[in-house]
């Protein structure tokens, strides 16, 4: 729960960002390695982590359908690979803005009306809060979160070069 200054707080963030406060609003965020290069841990090689990696740009057709459908949406994320390429004010880079701080990402995260993400630490907010959430580009298909109430799934592509043809769920399983 949140208490009247965390609700106020909020609410003033969404103003900055743009948003009325009485609009509904999507937040999405697409995994890449920056996060985890930035964790200080300079002897560590996370590239082992990067098949869970996705594009953000591969995400803003589907900010855009929201848009139209009369939402608001924001770009979630604490350190990022690329900012994302829209001219629509609807659509919040709010990963790359001086607004954006831990206790924001969980205001945010927990009020949207959907939460559109990868494999990634930050769809933890959802999930706590019981918000729809999308996932996509979904890799490890036996780590599904099973606890997500209002969950969809929606797994990312393997593509077999010795056959030129995508796997199926059996052989990703395998």
């Amino acid at each position: 729960n949140f208490n009247d200054i965390q609700i106020n707080n909020g609410k003033s963030l969404l103003n900055s960002l743009k948003i009325p406060t009485d609009k509904q609003y999507i937040c999405f965020h697409s995994r890449d390695g920056v996060y985890l290069d930035s964790v200080g841990l300079t002897d560590m090689d996370w590239n082992y982590h990067n098949y869970r990696d996705s594009d953000i740009q591969n995400y803003m057709l589907a900010a855009e359908e929201m848009v139209d459908r009369g939402y608001s949406a924001i770009r979630m994320g604490a350190k990022v690979k690329d900012e994302i390429n829209s001219k629509n004010p609807s659509i919040v880079d709010y990963a790359v803005s001086e607004l954006r701080t831990d206790s924001n990402d969980i205001f945010l995260g927990s009020h949207c009306r959907i939460f559109l993400c990868s494999d990634c630490g930050i769809s933890v907010i959802p999930e706590m809060f019981r918000v729809p959430t999308v996932y996509v580009n979904w890799t490890l298909l036996l780590n599904i979160s099973t606890w997500v109430i209002n969950g969809l799934f929606i797994f990312k592509k393997f593509y077999k070069k010795e056959d030129s043809r995508l796997l199926s769920f059996t052989e990703i399983l395998a």
